[in-house]
């Protein structure tokens, strides 16, 4: 799965997940939903096949109910959660998108 499907289906994951992913960071990019271990650090084994948090699940709907505000494909979805993960902001285009009806 990709980030992009990943994000789709943000609402069917339990909360203690974490969504991680392979860098660079894009809407390709190979993603999982993770539980972390007893010290909320990523388990070695996923660390070592390359992956690193994206973000936790709560923080992944509080971005996903202010993007959904707007019109934006799934990708554009991912993008702008790619971006706040990294930034720890918004991408300056999010107020060009036109509000959702």
């Amino acid at each position: 799965m990709n980030i992009e499907e990943a994000i789709n289906i943000a609402e069917q994951i339990s909360d203690e997940m974490v969504l991680v992913a392979k860098p660079p960071l894009t809407w390709c990019s190979e993603a999982l939903y993770i539980p972390l271990s007893d010290d909320f650090s990523i388990p070695k084994s996923v660390s070592d096949a390359g992956f690193e948090v994206v973000l936790d699940h709560e923080d992944l709907m509080t971005q996903l109910e202010y993007i959904r505000s707007k019109k934006a494909s799934t990708r554009t979805i991912a993008e702008f959660v790619i971006h706040y993960a990294i930034n720890d902001s918004w991408p300056e285009w999010f107020n060009d998108l036109p509000d959702a009806d």
